[in-house]
């Protein structure tokens, strides 16, 4: 059972990164909170990871702390709840406030995210209640390691911009791209996601368009204002 990883990020994709250790480079898919937090490639990473096995699939969770990793096998041992849920839950609420949405019984929070109706919801908050009560906060935290003033640096796709070529249009659609699959992989549809998009492109500076983690960043930003000017 792999446990917890420790190497160099390879590659950044959508909704995942490629953790190099010792020369294997591991696939591991993380909440897009902890995305807007991971190091640019070639900068080192540890990440606790949950091994999810299946008959067709194996698949490695990652998580820079201890305890959004419990709160994500929590969200998956109650019925219903898999791994895509899972992540969009914790994609815009941290273990912590999660927690605190269960245990003040925020139904309309949870219904806000992308495949939990209010059944669905009320059942999270009956199945975690009693975990979360227990959810311990004094563990040990692994973070991304030492990268520095780069934490917010060019996303792998900003590659494209090599060679000195003045590719700004290009690079721009290539991140507002893949902040966009990134929202679509955890179940977030268009009409959630072009408005989004819309503001902080306009709104947003140059450097900030160009930059993957802060696009995200500022759409989950929104997206989590959203959610709670909802309830």
């Amino acid at each position: 059972m792999i446990e917890h990883l420790t190497g160099k990020v390879f590659s950044r994709l959508p909704g995942s990164i490629i953790i190099d250790v010792n020369g294997v480079g591991y696939g591991v898919e993380m909440p897009l909170s902890a995305l807007c937090e991971a190091p640019p490639p070639g900068q080192s990473i540890s990440v606790w990871i949950d091994t999810y096995v299946r008959e067709d699939a194996l698949r490695l969770f990652g998580f820079l702390t201890f305890e959004d990793r419990q709160a994500f096998m929590m969200l998956r041992s109650v019925s219903g709840i898999g791994p895509r849920i899972a992540l969009a839950i914790l994609s815009t609420l941290d273990a912590r406030t999660l927690r605190q949405t269960v245990l003040q019984n925020r139904i309309g929070l949870l219904e806000s995210v992308p495949g939990i109706g209010r059944r669905t919801a009320e059942k999270l908050i009956l199945d975690l209640k009693p975990k979360m009560e227990k959810l311990s906060f004094a563990a040990p935290t692994i973070t991304a390691i030492n990268y520095g003033d780069s934490a917010l640096a060019r996303p792998y796709s900003a590659s494209l911009a090599a060679d000195g070529l003045d590719q700004d249009a290009d690079q721009l659609d290539a991140v507002v791209s893949d902040v966009r699959s990134a929202l679509t992989n955890l179940g977030y549809k268009d009409k959630e996601i072009n408005p989004i998009l819309a503001g902080i492109i306009r709104d947003a500076d140059s450097n900030t368009k160009k930059e993957f983690q802060l696009v995200l960043k500022s759409a989950l930003k929104s997206l989590r204002d959203g959610m709670s000017a909802g309830t």
